[in-house]
């Protein structure tokens, strides 16, 4: 066992973690019956982190020769992409939570990539800290003015 794992080159690491925080990211979504969940948050994590480090690779291994260019145009595309989950409807704007979690799982693969995956890791917590936290003051917020439209 140790002769075949010692035989993965460590960028297969890098960017299997990166599809696993992705998996995570996107099991969230799927909870939550979006359309973009698990495989699509899973891909976009490993496909920044294979960006990431074919950059890296390309710099001769340098993490300051001309990746940021890469990293930037990861961003530019992501961007693209976060667009169009957003949608309006009437008053009511959808969408914006996954797009902005699009971006965040392509910050994560890019972590990965650049072989930051304790970095990754913890803010994949912080992220769902951030989730569980804001969905209940949202939940107090919209309680509140529910309250508020009543007394008018």
């Amino acid at each position: 066992m140790d002769i075949v794992l010692s035989q993965i080159p460590s960028e297969a690491y890098q960017i299997l973690c990166a599809a696993g925080l992705g998996l995570l990211l996107g099991s969230e979504r799927a909870f939550k019956r979006k359309a973009a969940s698990i495989r699509t948050f899973a891909l976009l994590s490993a496909g920044s982190a294979l960006f990431t480090i074919l950059s890296v690779m390309a710099g001769g291994g340098s993490t300051t020769v001309d990746t940021s260019r890469i990293a930037a145009q990861i961003v530019s595309g992501l961007g693209f992409l976060g667009a169009g989950v957003i949608f309006r409807y009437e008053n009511k704007l959808t969408g914006v939570t996954t797009a902005v979690m699009i971006w965040f799982a392509a910050a994560i693969g890019m972590a990965c990539g650049f072989n930051k995956i304790p970095l990754a890791a913890s803010s994949v917590a912080i992220y769902y800290l951030i989730l569980i936290v804001g969905e209940g003051i949202h939940r107090i917020s919209r309680t509140k003015r529910d309250l508020d439209e009543d007394d008018d």
